[in-house]
């Protein structure tokens, strides 16, 4: 047996009419070197006649150090439908990996991520030994147009990325490095952006920081013409060229810097309160900006904002969503928290037609704004994506849990293509079930794969049934030898058992209202059951006594 967290443990059925969103359809892509590799999709970026995902990719034809697998990157072009087109690699013979794809004119795209290595598909490499910003200009087919390893001798970290009208791109991350093409440089990590033409060469670079740390997170190309980035900092001082006062000095604030068209700093703004905080995404409104990110205060800029207090295994304060509206100086409109008693970290924004706004990022929470996890166990939970709807002023209108029995490592890979429909990108383990009915086989490798789906937001689809709710019922409970279990719903249902190691040992149909059971074999001790009606599910717990 586990703790007595799992002792006292009890889910409640939830209502499946809050999870709003139709699969249309699916697929696991598995890779080529065999069916024991670890792929992370980075983004997703749609072509006119389908999708193009960049992924990293664990290599093992590439072994530096002995025993390391290293990570290639990995861009795969799929139909509408999830068929895989083409598939190729852009690699060296280190770690190499993409965090964003973004269309630019005449039908290319740019790659913007991280490379350490200094050949293969590394045109010239200026900081041999170093990690670099490495930027990819592609074609339609895949086909590599220029290439530029760019940052300094130490260590540069890709984050996000902007086309902008010219045809350039404007890269964003973090630097260690103080040389090459690190203009300016304040001490430790500063924030760190850069500007290359079409062709690849630099027009500007820009830094923000101080003698701590200071990370680049998000960045949109404004409709004056500039740049809004935001990111976080922590240790925060006057030797740099931050001008605004943080909440706190040891943990991290969130920053908010308005740039010109030039690169040169228009305004600046700190947010957060006496705990960790930090921003992620950003959308330009009419009168404004909606800035997304997360934070473990309740103070400060957080006063009212509903945060979810909760503690980490090391007793620090656990994460919520933050979304906030500004005015186009920055200042604060409002802002609100979503979320429960363990982590939610943010990843992306969107503000469809409709004017609502949806955020994506991830959550481990089983209570507060969570409906519908895929977590069994409340004192082992697992990473789901979490997809929350609000309306233009940060009221709540929808939710949902999208993932598996495992956790979803989830970077940039969602797309908007229009009002109600998505397509999402994003790892998953092999043989977790959940909303993956595909790559489910258990004996089929061991590690993480990718999926890729299309789904319907339905509360703006007409048409559409509303999910009924599912509420099932179990005796006895503590039961011995039979139990009955009672679906009221029409159709076939079934139902998973598990035991406290989170181990599926027996799924049975439910074909009638009352479905008797034999448990006879189970032995004494608490039991978890699932049971599925279509997209409907009910969790609970079993108990065995004799």
């Amino acid at each position: 047996m586990k703790t007595i967290a799992i002792i006292l443990f009890l889910t409640l059925s939830y209502v499946a009419s809050a999870q709003h969103i139709r699969f249309d359809w699916q697929n696991c892509l598995e890779n080529t070197y065999g069916n024991h590799l670890d792929i992370l999709p980075a983004d997703i970026v749609a072509t006119g006649d389908g999708y193009i995902i960049v992924s990293n990719y664990d290599n093992p034809n590439y072994v530096v150090p002995p025993g390391t697998e290293q990570a290639d990157l990995w861009v795969i072009k799929i139909n509408h439908t999830g068929d895989v087109v083409w598939s190729k690699f852009l690699c060296g013979t280190r770690n190499d990996g993409p965090v964003r794809i973004i269309a630019t004119t005449n039908t290319n795209y740019y790659i913007f991520g991280s490379t350490g290595s200094d050949d293969g598909d590394i045109t010239y490499d200026p900081y041999p030994n170093a990690s670099n910003y490495w930027i990819i200009k592609i074609n339609g087919n895949g086909d590599k147009l220029w290439d530029r390893v760019v940052g300094g001798s130490i260590w540069d970290v890709s984050k996000d990325a902007t086309a902008t009208p010219d045809g350039g791109i404007v890269a964003l991350g973090q630097t260690l490095s103080s040389d090459g093409d690190v203009t300016h440089h304040y001490g430790f990590w500063d924030l760190w952006a850069i500007k290359l033409d079409s062709l690849g060469n630099t027009v500007w670079d820009f830094t923000l920081g101080s003698s701590g740390a200071e990370w680049g997170t998000g960045i949109i190309h404004t409709s004056d013409g500039g740049y809004l980035i935001c990111g976080s900092g922590a240790h925060i001082d006057n030797a740099g060229n931050i001008t605004c006062t943080p909440h706190t000095f040891n943990n991290a604030e969130a920053l908010l810097v308005k740039l010109n068209a030039d690169g040169v700093i228009e305004w600046q703004q700190c947010y957060g309160g006496s705990e960790d905080d930090g921003f992620t995404a950003l959308s330009e409104t009419t009168d404004g900006f909606i800035i997304f990110g997360s934070t473990a205060s309740s103070d400060g800029n957080l006063q009212g904002s509903n945060y979810h207090l909760g503690y980490n295994h090391l007793g620090g304060s656990t994460f919520d969503y933050w979304i906030l509206k500004t005015d186009f100086s920055g200042n604060i409109k409002w802002q609100k928290c979503y979320g429960g008693t363990l982590d939610e970290f943010s990843n992306r924004l969107f503000q469809p037609s409709t004017k609502d706004l949806v955020l994506f990022g991830t959550t481990e929470s089983m209570d507060g704004d969570i409906i519908g996890t895929h977590s069994i166990f409340p004192d082992v939970p697992y990473k789901d994506i979490w997809m929350l709807k609000l309306d233009s002023i940060g009221n709540y209108k929808g939710q949902r849990c999208i993932g598996s029995r495992s956790d979803e490592h989830f970077i940039n890979g969602v797309l908007l293509l229009n009002d109600s429909n998505y397509v999402l990108t994003t790892q998953f383990f092999i043989g977790s079930n959940g909303d993956i009915a595909c790559g489910t086989d258990p004996n089929i490798g061991g590690k993480f794969k990718l999926w890729v789906t299309h789904f319907t937001d339905s509360l703006l689809v007409t048409g559409i049934e509303p999910m009924q709710e599912l509420k099932t019922s179990i005796y006895p409970n503590p039961a011995q030898d039979i139990v009955t279990i009672e679906n009221p719903l029409s159709g076939v249902a079934s139902i998973t058992f598990y035991d406290v190691f989170g181990r599926s040992i027996r799924k049975c149909l439910l074909n009638d209202v009352k479905t008797a059971i034999n448990v006879s074999n189970f032995e004494n001790g608490i039991y978890f059951y699932i049971v599925q009606f279509g997209k409907n599910e009910t969790k609970g717990k079993l108990i065995i006594s004799r």
